[in-house]
């Protein structure tokens, strides 16, 4: 891969980039499952307390069902029949499944939903996802090692309910599961430790997507920034590790936000 490095400075705040011939990987994938969609924000609450969280908690909201009914008939106006659930955690609002099913009946046909994954980890609540129209997860997993994770998400089960959510998703067809991991100082080995972890997965099971993601510089992430942040060369050697491992592994990788 040739490769080009630019450090640019944004008042205080460093840019680092990595551009090559193509930069994004499997990002371009996970791109043209999500779009065109529209984006149903449900609110800012949350189950986890991620250390690299880059929402603003300075006051609680949660949006109401009619009016993401709403704006879903705005999009269905538009054409768009594909709906993206975003937050906060969109798999704990009380009317997720109900307000899929209803916007199943208005046109939409298919849901993305970002979880970090925890609520997933019910079989029962991730099939009644899928029967109102569930087809791509984009799963927050920063590392399959349990006690690395739960750090880094500020909850203490977090690892083990994540994987437990994880396995429940790759086991059912009916859905792609992208996995997104935020790189930290924390978990920079975290890459290897998922490609092992999928190398043992039982035959018949659904491969999913990596994706690397890095530290936005804001909210706690800003104030966390020099226990997570990683310098800009050892973030381009991960990304181009990552890369030459999932060709080794047949794991599909992309990376954004450098």
């Amino acid at each position: 891969m040739k490769e080009k490095y630019t450090k640019n400075l944004s008042g205080a705040v460093d840019v680092r980039m990595l551009r090559a011939e193509r930069p994004f990987g499997a990002l371009s994938q996970l791109a043209e499952s999500l779009a065109p969609s529209i984006y149903l924000d449900i609110g800012n609450v949350c189950n986890q307390n991620c250390l690299y969280c880059s929402v603003g908690r300075e006051k609680d909201y949660v949006a109401k069902a009619e009016d993401v009914l709403a704006l879903m008939s705005r999009g269905l106006e538009q054409g768009i029949r594909k709906a993206t659930f975003i937050g906060g955690e969109p798999a704990i609002w009380p009317a997720l499944a109900e307000t899929m099913k209803q916007g199943r009946t208005l046109g939409m046909e298919e849901y993305i939903l970002t979880t970090n994954g925890l609520a997933l980890a019910y079989p029962d609540y991730l099939d009644k996802l899928i029967d109102s129209g569930l087809s791509v997860v984009g799963f927050s997993l920063d590392d399959i090692r349990p006690d690395i994770h739960s750090r880094l998400a500020g909850r203490p089960d977090a690892g083990e309910v994540a994987t437990k959510g994880l396995m429940n998703c790759l086991t059912r067809p009916a859905i792609k599961v992208y996995i997104h991991s935020v790189v930290t100082k924390l978990n920079q080995d975290a890459p290897m430790a998922i490609f092992d972890e999928l190398a043992n997965l039982p035959c018949g099971t659904s491969m999913p997507t990596l994706l690397l993601t890095f530290l936005k510089p804001v909210g706690q992430a800003r104030a966390n920034l020099g226990e997570l942040e990683l310098g800009y060369r050892r973030t381009v050697e991960l990304v181009e590790q990552t890369l030459e491992l999932g060709q080794d592994f047949g794991v599909s990788v992309g990376y954004r936000d450098i």
